[in-house]
Formats: C-alpha cells, structure tokens, sequence
C-alpha cells in the first residue's frame, strides 16, 4: 500500500499526539504544524542542511544579527531532527556530550524567539523543549521497528551517556527496565 503525504502525515500526527500525551506535553495548533513541517517537508525530502554557524556562538546567545536568523533556524531545526529521530548519531560524538545539543537546541530556539516575538512557536519549542525530543523520538520508535543492530547501538549509546532518551527508547523496544537501570 502506497500512502499519500496526506495519509503518511495524519499518521505521523496521530502517533506525536499519542507520545505527546504520555511526555505531558500540550499541543497548540502551531506547534503541530511547525513539528509536521519538520517530519514531512524537511526530514523525509532531506532539505535540512547541517548548520554551517559555530556552535558556540549560539550558545552563547551572540547571535544577534537578523541575518543569521535562518541559520540559527537551520541549526535548532538539525538539532530537533536528530536529537528526535537519530539521537544515537549525536550520542557517538567525541566533543559533546548529548545534553549539550540538548541544551544548545533549547537556547537556538530561545534566540529565535527573542528574534522573531511574532512567531510564538519558537517560544513553544524552547519552553518544552525536552517533552517536544522525548516525544518526537517516540513517535519515530512507534512507526518503526528494530533489527537487533539498532538495539545494540542504542543499548551502547545508554550505557556511554546515560541519558534519558536512550532508556525511554530501549524501554519502548521491550527491554526490561531493570536490564538498564543496572
């Protein structure tokens, strides 16, 4: 069965709004359509590039320029998409640790909302940052399913960081929770 976007989009919508009421997570209108955006337009025809600004100037709030507004945009939106789907591809990295995109995303998405007051996503998206990840990555796991690589390479992304996604993940792949907690 082929679906259309339609179809592939309600499902996806279905599935967020399920993981988002297990995350205590509320769901404006603009959140939705801005995280369907992301799904649909952006992750599924591979229009995010990889941010080109240094890390560390967003952190650090200096990106004050209205000119950067769409790459601080690109970067917070790269950082959704992978935290959110492929978090193991940031937990395999060597100089940060996966808090610090975490945090690195939340502060992208405050800029842009001290940038742009009119657009009350980003201050959505900055505010339940964490909820809108966990919730995303669950409604990733809920339409798919596992071989047993990408078990053990989010079992050894658990045991490297020991972040919160990682467990959630294993624990929504069957593995019991006493077999992580240990």
């Amino acid at each position: 069965m082929i679906f259309s976007e339609f179809s592939f989009e309600k499902l996806f919508l279905d599935k967020f709004s399920e993981s988002s009421k297990r995350n205590g997570l509320e769901i404006t209108p603009e959140l939705e359509r801005y995280i369907s955006s992301l799904f649909l337009e952006d992750l599924l025809k591979n229009k995010i590039p990889e941010p080109n600004l240094i890390l560390s100037q967003l952190a650090t709030g200096k990106c004050q320029d209205s000119e950067v507004f769409s790459e601080i945009k690109n970067t917070a939106d790269y950082l959704t998409i992978h935290l959110g789907y492929f978090p193991e591809s940031l937990a395999s990295k060597k100089y940060y640790s996966l808090d610090h995109y975490f945090e690195l995303g939340r502060k992208s998405y405050y800029n842009l909302s001290r940038m742009n007051s009119r657009q009350i996503v980003f201050e959505e998206m900055f505010q339940n940052y964490d909820s809108v990840i966990f919730s995303v990555n669950e409604t990733a796991d809920l339409l798919s399913s596992y071989t047993s690589r990408e078990i053990l390479i989010t079992h050894q992304c658990w045991e490297k960081t020991r972040h919160q996604i990682f467990k959630k993940k294993l624990m929504r792949m069957g593995l019991i929770i006493t077999s992580i907690d240990g």
